[in-house]
């Protein structure tokens, strides 16, 4: 009838009813397939001590570094793939755990500090920064974090991602 005001549709996510861990303009978690991976599992494993230690809750950091708490549950188990730099470096910036994503960096093996650097600024996930530290052409590698980056948008060009 004119002058009615039609009921509030229900907000969806995926088809079923908004879900109020995923509420305020956070992402939902990847529903990916585990790919087993120590060092995830080692960052979770301290995410979760560090978090437990200052007396937060999961939905408590979730909300202090943007991400849902579903999201943060499976970084502290070790499910998360890919986990980009900067959620890594805005959990261990909330945490205090300095020198985390230099520890992560390390494990890796020699990462040079130009790539360190645009890794950190691009977000890049860790697979990918790996793949850019194993190139060498003629024995040598970029040197500066505006060249990594355009080896890496090159590389990402020519395989369509």
């Amino acid at each position: 009838m004119a002058g009615e005001v039609p009921a509030p549709q229900e907000q969806l996510w995926g088809g079923h009813p908004a879900r109020p861990d995923t509420m305020a303009g956070k992402m939902p978690a990847p529903q990916e397939e585990k790919i087993d991976s120590p060092m995830d599992d080692e960052f979770g494993k301290t995410v979760r001590l560090r978090r437990r230690q200052e007396g937060l809750s999961q939905q408590e950091l979730a909300d202090k570094v943007g991400i849902s708490r579903n999201y943060l549950s499976q970084i502290e188990r070790g499910q998360a793939t890919n986990l980009s730099w900067q959620v890594m470096e805005n959990l261990t910036s909330v945490l205090g755990l300095k020198g985390a994503p230099t520890g992560i960096i390390e494990e890796m093996g020699e990462i040079p500090p130009s790539l360190a650097e645009f890794a950190a600024a691009a977000g890049l996930p860790p697979d990918d920064v790996q793949m850019l530290a194993r190139l060498k052409y003629r024995g040598q590698q970029p040197t500066t974090p505006e060249k990594w980056e355009l080896l890496y948008n090159v590389i990402k060009m020519t395989v369509g991602k």
